[in-house]
């Protein structure tokens, strides 16, 4: 089952603010509670999804309910996306699920974004 890990000293997700996805990599922008504006980069995304609906958070994660969760960034342990991803590609990007690592941004609103890469996220703390 999936397990959600919290990555803990990333600052908390106020509002995703904008996503720019080009070829392998991902820049997310969000501003904290404190209006401070940040940047996730994501170097070599192999798959990279979406959503804006609060129900997604109940999916299969270990939770016992939405207060649970803390508007950052989580790895997702065990994840049944991995396993996904290295079937629908033949393994054309390997076949080893230890390689990749599945990580989901939960913003204070609706926002909900997942990536899978082989690498962690740096954060930028952005001076406008």
């Amino acid at each position: 089952m999936e397990n959600l890990i919290d990555l803990l000293n990333y600052p908390e997700i106020k509002t995703i603010t904008s996503v720019k996805v080009l070829q392998r990599e991902a820049k997310i922008y969000f501003d904290d509670f404190e209006n401070n504006k940040y940047e996730i980069y994501f170097p070599n995304v192999f798959d990279f999804r979406q959503c804006v609906e609060a129900a997604f958070i109940s999916r299969v994660f270990k939770l016992k309910s939405k207060s649970d969760i803390k508007f950052s960034i989580y790895l997702v342990e065990n994840s049944d996306w991995i396993i996904n991803f290295i079937k629908s590609t033949d393994g054309v990007y390997g076949e080893d699920k230890d390689d990749y690592k599945h990580f989901i941004l939960f913003e204070s609103t609706d926002t909900r974004i997942e990536v899978i890469t082989n690498s962690l996220p740096q954060i930028f703390k952005l001076n406008v």
